[in-house]
């Protein structure tokens, strides 16, 4: 089932290099395994009851559902496709980071991930590039504390169910 998935999402076109294609199927299997994990992530927040992940999930589901569409059809290209999932990757660790404590959020620690995604899908160059977002977030997250900015209903601390 996984692999007609895969293939429903693979544009019909040839790539012009095997690299190319072998990225095409990283970031559609990475958009596919980032959906399913959003939707498991929205039942959890039941039980967090963190309101401000719901929304992110339900949001980030529909980009990169949009995404793949988008790929498929060749309404943009690998490289911008790329790009876009690991920017939206990165904003859904820097907007849930912000309200569950900012540098003491259980969330920020993802924030290793996106160079990572960035070198697997894109280049070392890529990946430099978002390390150094990702510290840059750190650091920024080190000095403002955004929780005086936010609304207190929002904000989700940790929990024995978060820690667990």
């Amino acid at each position: 089932m996984f692999d007609s998935l895969i293939s429903f999402f693979l544009p019909q076109q040839a790539f012009p290099s095997e690299r190319k294609e072998r990225n095409a199927l990283l970031l559609i299997k990475f958009c596919i395994i980032s959906i399913l994990f959003a939707l498991g992530y929205i039942i959890d927040t039941y039980f967090t009851l963190f309101l401000v992940a719901r929304f992110m999930m339900i949001f980030s589901v529909i980009v990169f559902g949009a995404l793949l569409v988008s790929f498929k059809y060749r309404a943009i290209s690998l490289r911008l496709s790329v790009h876009v999932f690991v920017f939206f990757c990165w904003l859904i660790i820097f907007v849930l980071s912000t309200f569950s404590g900012g540098i003491d959020s259980f969330v920020l620690s993802w924030i290793t991930l996106i160079p990572v995604i960035a070198l697997i899908l894109i280049s070392e160059r890529a990946a430099w590039a978002w390390g150094g977002i990702g510290f840059l977030t750190v650091v920024f997250f080190l000095q403002f504390n955004l929780n005086a900015f936010l609304s207190e209903e929002l904000i989700v601390r940790n929990t024995p169910i978060l820690n667990a």
